[in-house]
């Protein structure tokens, strides 16, 4: 771990010491003010002869795990008369921390080809790219993405997830999982995803295991004492769901279905936003995640089930498996563990750069433990 990350610390630094002005669509921008309307213009104009972006202005800094910001841009006439984007917004992996927590994983590297190869493949709502790069010494990268409008409503914890949002939801992600399942396009446009077993495992780089072994015992108050007390059972069992994508069948998941990773578009359809987590796997990860992190404790012990039901209706419907809901039910308990872990590993550490608010982490961390204790989900390997 200690050379991977003195490579990659000593690859920043060199990238830093001798910046160069963007220009073309091979280059990487080291920071939002060094970026100008020539490079805009190669990145953005290049499928439009005589288009030129003639100015542009960002808008204020939103930095979580990544830095993003969204830019307001001017054309000349050839440019206005393409059509294109008023304003883009992107999300930039600049900061030492981010490439840390976010390029060692490979998460710059998964919504880099999510956008590049996959998008354009799918029947569901989420962000179109514009363009995306990213440099695989340094993980320095950008990805730039149509602007989703005033109109848009990003989820929060104050969201109304009713029943129809949450049907939403499945629908969404049974589109997602049936799209590459048993697809020609699977060993294509996927190529270059990782497994969700490789993906996990690029976790430890970073020191995952004692990172969320700490966010665990940080959040004790928010966790069912029979849960707490099994505490040296969770890594073990979160280990093991990892291993069950081993032998499952393969598509493509989202892999961070959290909610405030979904929107609700201007026409009022569920959307997934923020593709970093990407991979190839099973799609009892995202549905577990999506059941247990979308619903408050009281709402998820009424609609878990048929909603957990009504997904595998869809999935079928799509062209997916059919599977049993005794199975998928099985298969839902097991995927809580790593479920859990993406948000133990999100409290205040010095490890990591803060990804999220520490009262959405700790109601995140009450719902997926809940599930857990509710339903005797340590004791669902056999």
């Amino acid at each position: 771990m200690t050379d991977v990350i003195a490579e990659l610390r000593a690859a920043y630094e060199e990238e830093i010491r001798d910046p160069k002005l963007p220009r073309t669509a091979n280059d990487l921008p080291l920071s939002y003010e060094a970026i100008n309307d020539e490079w805009l213009t190669n990145v953005i104009c290049h499928e439009h002869p005589g288009a030129a972006v003639v100015s542009h202005r960002l808008d204020a800094p939103d930095d979580g795990n990544t830095s993003r910001r969204r830019i307001f841009l001017d054309y000349n006439a050839a440019g206005v008369a393409a059509g294109l984007p008023a304003s883009v917004f992107c999300k930039a992996s600049y900061r030492w921390e981010t490439r840390l927590s976010v390029g060692i994983c490979g998460g710059v590297q998964c919504e880099t080809v999510f956008y590049n190869k996959i998008r354009q493949l799918l029947d569901i709502e989420a962000p179109w790219g514009v363009w995306a790069n990213y440099n695989p010494k340094t993980f320095n990268s950008i990805i730039m993405l149509r602007d989703l409008g005033s109109g848009t409503e990003f989820c929060t914890l104050d969201t109304d997830m009713n029943e129809t949002r949450l049907r939403g939801q499945m629908e969404v992600l049974a589109k997602l999982h049936a799209r590459f399942y048993k697809s020609r396009d699977f060993d294509t446009a996927l190529a270059d995803l990782a497994t969700w077993p490789e993906y996990f495992a690029r976790l430890d780089l970073i020191g995952a295991k004692g990172i969320c072994a700490k966010g665990f015992k940080a959040a004790k108050e928010v966790i069912p004492a029979r849960v707490f007390a099994r505490e040296q059972e969770i890594w073990p069992k979160t280990l093991a769901s990892i291993d069950r994508h081993k032998v499952l069948p393969q598509m493509l998941i989202h892999s961070d279905v959290h909610l405030r990773n979904w929107y609700i578009s201007a026409d009022g359809r569920m959307g997934l936003n923020d593709w970093q987590s990407a991979c190839k796997g099973h799609w009892s990860r995202d549905v577990a995640y999506a059941l247990t992190a979308a619903m408050d404790v009281d709402t998820r012990r009424r609609m878990v089930k048929p909603l957990l039901q009504y997904y595998l209706e869809h999935l079928q419907a799509e062209g997916g498996p059919a599977v049993s809901f005794d199975e998928a039910w099985l298969l839902y308990r097991q995927q809580l563990f790593t479920v859990l872990a993406y948000w133990t590993i999100t409290m205040p550490s010095p490890d990591l750069p803060n990804m999220q608010p520490v009262d959405t982490t700790l109601e995140m961390i009450r719902r997926m433990s809940s599930a857990i204790d509710e339903y005797d989900a340590l004791d669902s390997f056999f």
